[in-house]
């Protein structure tokens, strides 16, 4: 992926990332949220905790018709993403709105909500208080976001979510706010390395359960066939 050697703007083909203000930066995750999902004709979207805005940008390119409402509680990565926005050729089908989800208010349904949630759940913190915010989670916070996300999607619309492979205990999270799983992405780093993270494609109505696998790297420092498919239409470097 193509970043300046200071780190602090993040260079895609059809946009940029400022991120020297955000507690988290453009990484793999957020890109493989937005592209490995088949989201088909998404025209209202919401994402949640957007950080640099990454994913709203990503998706806007998706769809450019789109309009997206991304939200971040930390005030100082509100104020870039809003930036970010801005900057894009997109920005009118974009709003960052500095808010807590958990007090978000809408009259809207949407057709797709995405997170790239803070899931190092329960585990040692930072003395940086804007990393905690964007790095930690825990399963109370996962459960109230599912079911706030209930009441904010559309009948058939999706609920999209990248995680630690933790798949069994997501499941239970979702089975209890009346959200079913509709499709798992297992994500590994080479073929036969285990799984590192996992997407889950939620929808209120139940479905077959659609499972796929993907790998990042065919070779050490070569990305596999895939993943360059996958980001050619993003990424710099392909």
């Amino acid at each position: 992926m193509s970043r300046t050697k200071s780190n602090h703007l993040f260079q895609f083909k059809l946009f940029a990332i400022a991120q020297d203000r955000c507690a988290m930066k453009v990484g793999t995750d957020a890109v493989l949220l937005a592209t490995l999902p088949k989201f088909i004709a998404a025209h209202s979207i919401l994402d949640i905790g957007t950080g640099t805005g990454v994913l709203s940008l990503m998706l806007a390119q998706q769809f450019p018709t789109a309009q997206i409402t991304a939200l971040e509680i930390e005030e100082s990565a509100a104020m870039q993403a809003a930036e970010n926005f801005a900057n894009a050729k997109w920005s009118s089908n974009i709003k960052c709105q500095q808010v807590n989800f958990e007090t978000f208010e809408s009259n809207q349904t949407f057709d797709l909500i995405i997170t790239n949630p803070p899931y190092f759940i329960d585990s040692l913190k930072s003395t940086d208080q804007a990393k905690n915010t964007a790095r930690h989670a825990t399963i109370d916070m996962l459960n109230r976001w599912l079911a706030k996300s209930y009441d904010l999607l559309n009948n058939n619309g999706k609920f999209a979510i990248i995680l630690p492979a933790a798949s069994q205990e997501f499941t239970e999270i979702a089975m209890k706010n009346q959200l079913f799983i509709a499709e798992v992405i297992d994500i590994h780093s080479f073929e036969d390395s285990p799984v590192i993270r996992q997407i889950f494609i939620l929808t209120k109505v139940k479905q077959e359960l659609k499972r796929n696998r993907f790998w990042i790297y065919k070779a050490q420092n070569e990305y596999s066939d895939a993943y360059i498919e996958h980001l050619k239409p993003y990424l710099t470097i392909f």
